[in-house]
């Protein structure tokens, strides 16, 4: 092999070295900030300068940047949790009352007793907003989110609290931008604007230079945390930069669960980095190991597995990540899964974003279940869902399809008028799913082959058109496996 096949192949390792040390460290709220002292800067930007151009990025095993929070048992923030008043209007933001910019941080007097859990810094009034923003944000109550971040900044500036507030602000845009869910273009670009100026903000109040130790850990996760998700809107346009960031958070996540291992939120983004890399090709881990790391998929289970059921802002997100991680195969993984999907339709049973998801991996990886009892239960979740505003209709809508597919009798025609954006080729999807169903075992199908999977005509259709849509690369990856394993006639 000449030396210009040589340089070529590296220069291919590392831009996939590079997206997955991004992609992985970098979706999540956990993310924080601290110096570590396993892999040397002047390594990792060796490596990163050998990527010439940014090109469309994917893994080896489909995952989502998506949402990063999470709460549980949040008290009341006197409205009603299940109420959706509309997309969210950004220019509400203006609103919004600043805490005031210090350069010297006041320490502030706290309780000898503080309830179990709390983060150093955080006060119980702080930490109650802030579960309750959690709550309306993986609810889709957009407004009610905002209001609370609101009250919630008051608070912190009175009180001199670190900036939680923003960096749940933050989490929020990147979290719906991610999504899609947004109903137009100019929508889109106003939540851009939005992370922009809210993140500064945030970073500037959140800076751990002049930190004490007793709070560093605080201000490290909030700090990074807006870090990192700034970042994932990075890559497409800008992926050395993004790169760059994600092993420098990776290393500040290592040290920050070196000093305080019980803020459990930090191993959120640990999980999705060894996850994420265990399924890359060997000669990318080769790349992984050289700094140090040893990369195991069971590792970043149990990280991700720590985030979920014992972390406090991050337990539905991380529960996500699990979902897109654990096999739908596999007996006992298998049933891991059905239990989070299960807690998170407990936890919002108005937001049919979560029974979509349910419904989607059974029609995709376990048809044998798919019965008039199924069917029945889908029915009866639909009628509770509320869906008054975009996203949660979009959702609503893609439910339905899937109950129509089910029963066409028990289900009323979807509403065809509607735009599902990046879901357009859903409808489509389930054409071709009924299609492979009515006309299998004739032998008359027509297939072509698409990767290492043979599809039907129809189907391979289908995956071209959701490769074309605008939906994010790591959602893409996610649900083309699904429309893959679903559809293949292999």
């Amino acid at each position: 092999m000449n030396n210009h096949c040589c340089s070529f192949l590296l220069v291919g390792i590392f831009k996939l070295l590079v997206f997955f040390s991004y992609v992985s460290v970098y979706a999540e709220i956990a993310n924080v900030d601290c110096v570590a002292d396993s892999c040397s800067d002047s390594t990792i930007t060796s490596m990163v300068d050998s990527v010439s151009d940014s090109g469309n990025h994917s893994d080896t095993f489909p995952f989502q940047t998506e949402g990063d929070l999470s709460a549980s048992g949040v008290p009341d923030s006197g409205s009603e949790l299940g109420t959706d008043e509309g997309i969210s209007g950004v220019d509400s933001l203006a609103e919004i009352v600043l805490p005031e910019q210090h350069n010297k941080i006041t320490k502030r007097k706290q309780k000898e007793e503080l309830p179990e859990g709390l983060y150093p810094g955080i006060s119980p009034e702080q930490d109650r907003f802030a579960l309750q923003m959690v709550r309306h944000l993986f609810s889709f109550n957009w407004d009610e989110a905002e209001k609370v971040s609101r009250r919630m900044q008051r608070l912190e500036r009175k009180e001199h609290l670190p900036p939680l507030s923003y960096l749940l602000l933050v989490s929020g845009y990147v979290i719906r931008i991610h999504n899609g869910d947004y109903r137009t273009d100019g929508e889109r670009e106003a939540l851009m604007e939005q992370v922009g100026k809210q993140s500064r903000i945030g970073l500037n109040l959140s800076n751990p230079v002049s930190i004490t130790d007793s709070l560093l850990p605080t201000y490290l996760l909030i700090h990074s945390g807006i870090k990192g998700f700034t970042a994932t809107l990075k890559i497409s346009k800008n992926p050395v930069e993004a790169a760059l960031e994600g092993f420098g958070a990776l290393k500040m996540l290592e040290k920050l669960t070196s000093l305080n291992p019980a803020i459990k939120d930090a191993f959120l983004g640990l999980g999705i980095f060894y996850c994420a890399l265990a399924n890359a090709p060997p000669i990318v881990r080769g790349a992984i190991n050289v700094t140090g790391r040893a990369v195991s998929f069971d590792t970043g289970l149990e990280y991700l597995r720590q985030s979920a059921y014992d972390g406090r802002y991050t337990t539905e997100i991380a529960k996500q990540y699990l979902i897109q991680f654990l096999s739908p195969y596999w007996g006992h993984l298998a049933g891991e899964k059905r239990a989070i999907f299960e807690s998170l339709q407990k936890a919002y049973p108005r937001n049919p974003y979560y029974m979509f998801l349910e419904a989607d991996e059974y029609i995709c990886f376990h048809p044998e279940n798919l019965n008039e009892v199924f069917a029945q239960k889908l029915r009866k979740k639909l009628a509770n869902v509320r869906s008054s505003e975009y996203c949660s209709k979009r959702y609503a809508l893609l439910l339905n399809w899937q109950g129509h597919y089910l029963d066409s009798a028990l289900f009323e025609k979807p509403d065809s008028t509607l735009d599902l954006r990046e879901f357009t080729y859903y409808p489509l999807f389930l054409e071709a799913l009924r299609e492979k169903e009515n006309l299998i075992g004739t032998g008359k199908l027509q297939t072509e082959r698409v990767g290492k999977v043979r599809l039907t005509k129809r189907g391979a259709g289908v995956l071209r058109i959701l490769e074309a849509s605008d939906m994010s690369s790591s959602r893409k990856n996610f649900f083309s496996w699904h429309v893959r394993d679903a559809l293949r006639m292999d």
